[in-house]
């Protein structure tokens, strides 16, 4: 009776914790535990030839990309939330090399793309993503943004190998939500959006 009470009280609390967490918090811990599913973009219509997998929480939903660019798009909380993701792929004029990409990836480059989405940029930084070089860039856009009629934060994570770019668009913003609050929950999901960009496995490069 004793070990049936003891067992009865590890499963509530693990339950209320559970209740407790908030929404950046529970998919982080999904990340951290496994509980994700795998997109392979391997071999699809979108991805430019490039074979990759990159993993996200369980509880996304996932859509098809409405424009040729964009492989796939998640949204948190079952498509319910206020976090999306869009896996975006390009080809570049030419093979990338190491001087192409310091190029690619510097301020002025990054500040250039993000001006040329029509966002407001705000900091970016070098990065690595599977051990390749790539570029961070954090930036927040205004009401009327992509027909939206609310404020978003978001960043991107872009990474390239030889002729294929690989961009990795995190937006937070929801109708009813003010700038303030999307940035506040911005910083809540960075930790996650940071997993979900290192769980992506470049395969071509493993051949």
């Amino acid at each position: 009776m004793k070990s049936l009470l003891t067992a009865f009280i590890v499963i509530a609390s693990s339950l209320l914790s559970r209740a407790q967490n908030t929404p950046s918090e529970t998919d982080l811990s999904a990340m951290k535990s496994g509980e994700t599913v795998v997109f392979d973009g391997s071999g699809h219509a979108k991805s430019k030839g490039l074979e990759f997998s990159i993993k996200v929480p369980k509880s996304w939903a996932m859509k098809e990309g409405g424009t040729p660019n964009i492989v796939q798009k998640f949204y948190n909380e079952n498509g319910t939330g206020s976090v999306q993701l869009h896996i975006i792929s390009r080809t570049l004029p030419s093979p990338s090399t190491p001087e192409i990409l310091e190029n690619l990836y510097s301020e002025p480059a990054i500040r250039n793309v993000a001006e040329q989405l029509g966002t407001s940029f705000i900091r970016s930084s070098s990065s690595a993503i599977d051990g390749e070089p790539a570029g961070y860039c954090e930036y927040r856009t205004e009401k009327g943004w992509m027909g939206g009629d609310f404020c978003t934060h978001g960043c991107f994570f872009i990474v390239c190998w030889e002729t294929t770019m690989i961009h990795f668009n995190f937006v937070v913003g929801k109708k009813g939500k003010t700038d303030e609050q999307a940035a506040i929950e911005f910083a809540e999901y960075l930790p996650v959006f940071r997993a979900i960009t290192n769980s992506f496995v470049l395969k071509d490069k493993r051949k």
